[in-house]
């Protein structure tokens, strides 16, 4: 007996209503004067008739480990996904605001405390993003891709160092395959084309490429789900010509037309069966040298750096 695929998404608002402090570059004093393009939470839900899974993508720089765990809870008691079905995740814009304390910024007199009343505007549009996506399932049919996403970036560290240019693409589409249901892209790099300069609230890059799907190729309503995956050392820094919204639009659209090559010959199914793996990884804590030592390898770098 084949499995009946069927899908939901949504995206609601999780734009600040108010001035609020970009977080993302430390020691600067960087409150938002305005908005360039809004920031969504874009959720997609999946069922194949046993398994039931949620993505959620939300365009603010950290999703906490405390968040995460309470939009769980409240969207699994809504709707019956198990909570460690759901996965909600940050595409790390750095134009948006802050949504943890980051113990790198506890002693920085520029950066202000998370504005809990926002976090907690963000979490309650998570949740309504998921229940909407839930909601509205549909019988669907799925396919998926890799896109090269050369050009976007390189390792900020050096540009010949180690990076992986390959996005992998998820396209969503209803039963018929008239209608785009949901596009979900998962791409390895910063969100930094936007710099300290920059007073206006934007997804970056990211937001650019949802912004082009949507117009050459999904429609204007279809949600675009984009994850940053694994990007320690990976940054436009090395490609951008400018610190600009242009610039912006320039990765931005050239990451979309990648993504627009595969999406073209993506092959689909209603008959696959969906499975979920959750569990937690325990960070070794840093071992921090003595201070002496420190001293020494401080004068050592100063020294190399001249």
């Amino acid at each position: 007996m084949k499995n009946v695929l069927t899908a939901g998404a949504a995206v609601v608002d999780i734009t600040p209503k108010e001035t609020v402090f970009l977080y993302g570059y430390p020691h600067v004093e960087r409150y938002s004067t305005g908005v360039h393009d809004p920031l969504l939470s874009s959720a997609l839900y999946l069922s194949d008739g046993l398994t039931e899974v949620m993505f959620i993508a939300n365009d603010v720089i950290f999703i906490s480990k405390v968040t995460a765990e309470r939009v769980r809870k409240r969207i699994s008691e809504a709707t019956d996904v198990p909570a460690c079905n759901i996965m909600v995740t940050a595409t790390h814009t750095h134009s948006g605001p802050m949504t943890v304390d980051y113990i790198s910024n506890e002693s920085d007199a520029a950066v202000p405390g998370t504005d809990g009343e926002y976090v907690r505007f963000m979490e309650d549009q998570i949740v309504a993003a998921a229940n909407e996506a839930y909601r509205s399932a549909r019988p669907a049919q799925l396919g998926m891709s890799i896109a090269e996403a050369a050009g976007v970036g390189t390792n900020r560290r050096d540009p010949s160092g180690p990076s992986d240019p390959q996005a992998p693409v998820l396209i969503v589409k209803s039963a018929d395959g008239r209608a785009y249901i949901a596009a979900m892209v998962v791409c390895s790099m910063h969100p930094t084309v936007l710099h300290e300069d920059s007073a206006l609230i934007s997804g970056d890059f990211p937001a650019m490429t949802r912004q082009y799907l949507q117009k050459s190729v999904l429609g204007g309503k279809c949600p675009v789900l984009y994850h940053t995956a694994p990007a320690g050392d990976q940054s436009p820094r090395h490609v951008v010509r400018a610190n600009t919204f242009e610039e912006a639009r320039r990765l931005g659209d050239l990451l979309g037309r990648a993504v627009a090559k595969v999406i073209a010959s993506i092959e689909y199914t209603a008959d696959l069966s969906l499975g979920c793996k959750c569990d937690f990884v325990a960070l070794p804590r840093r071992t921090f040298p003595a201070v002496a030592e420190a001293e020494k390898n401080l004068d050592l770098a100063v020294q190399r750096l001249e």
